[in-house]
């Protein structure tokens, strides 16, 4: 798990879960993407995203995302971090309010 910041006094991190569904089935079967397509990624790493929210040590609130596909795994909450990244951090936030 990894500290990335705070935000509402509440400390965002993040960790890349193994990913239990096929790459190769996500890709192919439910995407309808070709052999060639899928060949061009087929190395990337393929993750579960996991963000959670802690204050004082304890988790407040966890979100999930399967099937990340990125050229690296910190491309998720670095250089695309206004996509899914923002949303789940925004998710955990609202959650851990209500906690």
């Amino acid at each position: 798990m990894i500290p990335l910041f705070t935000q509402d006094g509440l400390i965002i991190c993040f960790e890349a879960l193994p990913e239990e569904v096929d790459a190769r089935d996500h890709f192919i079967q439910e995407w309808g993407w070709t052999e060639e397509q899928f060949t061009s990624i087929e190395y990337l790493p393929f993750f579960c995203a996991m963000v959670s929210a802690w204050k004082d040590g304890i988790e407040q609130a966890v979100a999930y995302l399967g099937c990340c596909c990125y050229e690296k795994v910190s491309d998720f909450y670095t250089k695309y971090k206004d996509d899914y990244f923002k949303d789940m951090v925004n998710e955990v936030i609202e959650n851990a309010k209500t906690h």
